[in-house]
């Protein structure tokens, strides 16, 4: 039992700290059109400058490479 919940405690704070640490990188997933533009929308707005991000449409099997241009106005590197 014990074994379980140190698995399940590692598993969820690798899982809190990949989020923290990198909201702003590696894969994000959309489904359609809509999700894919409201994905990038939320990107610049809270990204920094040169964040690269990799938007998967799950949906329509496609995926974009995004890089943030300029830091977003809700970014933490100030926007």
């Amino acid at each position: 039992m014990k074994k379980i919940v140190l698995k399940i405690s590692l598993f969820s704070i690798c899982l809190m700290g990949s989020f923290s640490a990198f909201p702003c990188g590696g894969v994000w997933n959309a489904c359609g059109s809509d999700d894919v533009i409201a994905l990038g929308s939320d990107a610049l707005d809270n990204c920094c400058a040169g964040s690269a991000i990799v938007i998967h449409d799950i949906c329509e099997g496609r995926a974009f490479l995004m890089v943030v241009p300029e830091n977003g106005p809700n970014s933490s590197c100030g926007g």
